[in-house]
């Protein structure tokens, strides 16, 4: 669990109980734990913790009951010694009923770690730890503390903020988490106002626990929540913020821990390795007072689980998968377990080479299945996705090398476009082995000729030639985009007709660029230049003008109410929501300005969806750099002033900050010429000149980085 020992002045609280084990996200199938008499159970609601309540140095289990009691047994494995009253400790027989909770920690400064309960009443009591002849007990009388209302006794002790004192972390009735901190001493318990969790907030009853899920001190959050599933969020780096939020999932089965048929409701979890194999397992209890045990699955139960299926498929898995539900939800979900083990870090490095040793001799033995081929949709549906899938989790055992991703191509039996894509750029292309050599070559040639920092993506697939393997499917990987299937030379003119001349381009190539771009500024930018990515907001908030009303905050883009109601005062809509979306298409495809102030489609698009905002700007800029530069000057003159912004937005970013930016023209037919374009910054680093071979385009700002005059000038 998460709850035993002291905090550390100089770094966050670790939990005592993971540092026997490691954590991971994936746990066999849920089953009752064991009491000296049957199925455990308490009376009422159930609430577990692990920790070591009477200080012999044995794991216990203390579980709050919803009639007010708390009691404990010794735990190993999947079975509980007999139940102890913690009245025999020392304190209260009862503290309240409703969602009875504890822990234990050092809140007093004690020698000997507290007693922390809550329950309905939403206070806080702690009794004080002490050593006797007899072991560890707890002080009757408590100190108290207010928490707010609806928390109960979802409630969890870490050193959140890494001061070296123990901050109480709040679930809720309502779903929203918030953490208080300890700003007590020695002499006096006191916490700071309850402050939310960004990032955290399940929708009902959640109950949360932390965790170190990749050992690196980085606290996470484990939530479990009313309808049976857990949920865990990842801390963002250096913030105390969450995000990219992973459900636990049942190993064998292949699909998500759900526990609301066995709980009823309200899953509270706890963590501990109970069965001491080095892999931490849950116990969760809910709202009938029953505890469930789900023992933790390492990375070699996963392959364990992937192999016997292999080998019980005796050469026929294909079509096995498709008949076989359960079979195909085992095997995935023994793929997709190793996938997020690697890529949480949950297997060190020792452990991967081993992993790959044994994954990378399966292809010899199966190359029906894991040497890339064209499957038969109908009778091999789920063959595609699971060579992608397994691709995928061979090349994160590897090192992120090209000798690395080489050995995985090797494994694979790639063919020599597959292989470049994947050891020159560590591209994983999901296409059903559809693609021709050309279309292989002109995807190498456009990511040779993309600065590699501007962008992260792993699997590249193609749904119209997977078939329906890809939609029931779905395929894990670190990122990912899909493109259309389409044979190369079909033209496409990405400018308006505005535009001095034609700017063709090949369609699947530039749907290609398209998506790749939209793991640019909006993803991998979003982390390495927030700069440009709040630009892009600017730009958009200047070309929509005073159409709509704009959040303070530019990135959470424009307010939909104060809009609507923006709207209804000007006399362009009556106010029904049936008639809303006829009135907002009105107010930008009438006057026909909005059509012109964006480089690519009206701006109402955009404002709906701002991730399409910069990808789009990718269709022009790889289809014709210079082009794109004459047609943003065309409009720029024309009153069009945010065309400028989205010009500079795009080489800005490609540019990652330095003297050049590489200038493209992709033909129909997947030809593709580079030029190198010089820059000139000006002193706050913009853009000050973008320098080509026949003509330089000149640029002064506004205070808000926007441009205010936009020259061009011919060579």
């Amino acid at each position: 669990m998460l709850l035993l020992g002291l905090a550390l002045a100089s770094a966050p609280f670790a939990p005592s109980s993971q540092q026997d084990g490691r954590v991971t996200l994936t746990y066999a199938t849920p089953r009752p734990l064991e009491g000296p008499d049957g199925p455990a159970r308490v009376a009422g609601g159930s609430n577990p913790c692990a920790a070591d309540v009477d200080g012999d140095g044995a794991l216990d289990l203390l579980v709050g009951a919803s009639d007010g009691g708390l009691v404990f047994a010794s735990v190993e494995g999947g079975r509980l010694g007999a139940w102890s009253s913690v009245e025999t400790l020392g304190p209260q027989p009862s503290w309240g009923r409703r969602h009875v909770g504890a822990a234990i920690g050092d809140l007093l400064g004690s020698s000997e770690p507290d007693l922390v309960v809550a329950c309905g009443d939403d206070r806080l009591r702690v009794h004080e730890g002490m050593r006797t002849d007899e072991g560890r007990r707890y002080r009757a009388e408590a100190v108290e503390w207010p928490l707010p209302p609806s928390a109960q006794g979802r409630f969890d002790l870490v050193d959140l903020d890494g001061d070296g004192a123990l901050d109480l972390v709040l679930g809720s009735f309502g779903g929203p988490v918030a953490w208080l901190r300890n700003e007590g001493d020695r002499d006096a318990l006191s916490f700071a106002e309850p402050e939310r969790i960004e990032g955290v907030g399940e929708a009902y009853n959640s109950c949360p626990r932390v965790l170190d899920l990749e050992g690196d001190g980085e606290l996470d959050l484990l939530v479990g929540v009313n309808w049976g599933y857990l949920a865990v969020h990842r801390r963002q780096e250096g913030r105390l913020a969450f995000g990219r939020r992973r459900l636990l999932q049942d190993g064998q089965l292949g699909q998500q821990v759900q526990l609301r048929e066995v709980l009823e409701d309200n899953s509270t979890p706890t963590i501990a390795d109970l069965d001491r194999d080095g892999v931490q397992d849950l116990v969760v209890g809910g709202k009938n007072g029953s505890l469930w045990w789900l023992p933790g699955m390492g990375s070699e139960g996963h392959l364990e689980t992937f192999e016997q299926a292999l080998a019980d498929g005796d050469g026929s898995l294909g079509p096995q998968l498709v008949e076989d539900e359960a079979l195909r939800g085992r095997v995935f979900g023994a793929l997709r377990a190793l996938q997020a083990d690697l890529a949480l870090g949950l297997v060190d490095a020792r452990g991967r080479r081993a992993l790959f040793d044994q994954l990378a001799a399966l292809p010899e033995r199966y190359p029906e299945l894991l040497r890339r081929r064209e499957f038969d949709q109908e009778t091999e549906t789920f063959s595609c996705p699971l060579f992608a899938q397994f691709a995928v989790v061979l090349k994160a055992c590897a090192p992120d090398t090209r000798a690395g991703r080489a050995r995985v191509a090797a494994a694979l039996g790639e063919a020599p476009g597959y292989r470049r894509l994947l050891v020159d750029h560590g591209v994983i292309f999901y296409d059903n082995a559809r693609a021709t050599e050309e279309q292989l070559e002109r995807m190498g040639a456009l990511l040779d000729a993309i600065p590699r920092g501007t962008w992260d993506v792993e699997l590249v697939s193609v749904a119209d030639w997977i078939g329906p393997g890809s939609r029931d499917q779905r395929v894990e990987a670190r990122s990912g985009i899909n493109i259309f299937g389409m044979r190369l030379g079909v033209p496409e003119n990405s400018f308006g007709r505005d535009a001095v001349r034609e700017g063709k381009t090949d369609v699947y190539l530039i749907c290609f660029a398209h998506e790749l771009a939209h793991n640019m500024l909006d993803t991998v930018g979003r982390r390495t230049r927030p700069d440009l990515f709040a630009r892009k907001y600017a730009g958009l908030r200047r070309a929509a003008g005073d159409a709509v009303v704009w959040h303070d905050e530019v990135t959470r883009g424009y307010d939909r109410a104060a809009t609507r109601a923006l709207l209804r005062e000007q006399g362009l809509w009556d106010g029904e929501d049936a008639t809303w979306n006829e009135a907002w298409v009105r107010r930008f495809r009438e006057e026909g300005a909005f059509d012109r102030a964006h480089l690519r489609g009206n701006v109402e698009f955009f404002l709906n969806a701002p991730q399409e905002a910069f990808s789009t700007l990718a269709n022009q800029w790889f289809a014709d750099s210079e082009l794109m530069v004459r047609f943003a000057k065309d409009r720029f003159d024309a009153g069009f002033e945010a065309c400028a912004d989205q010009l500079l937005l795009i080489a800005e970013y490609l540019s990652q900050g330095g003297d050049r930016v590489p200038g493209y023209r992709l033909e129909p037919g997947g030809a593709l010429s580079v030029a190198s374009l010089g820059l000139r910054r000006d002193a706050e680093g913009r853009i000050r000149v973008l320098q080509a071979s026949d003509f330089e385009a000149v640029f002064t700002y506004r205070d808000d980085d926007l441009v205010e005059a936009f020259e061009l000038r011919t060579k």
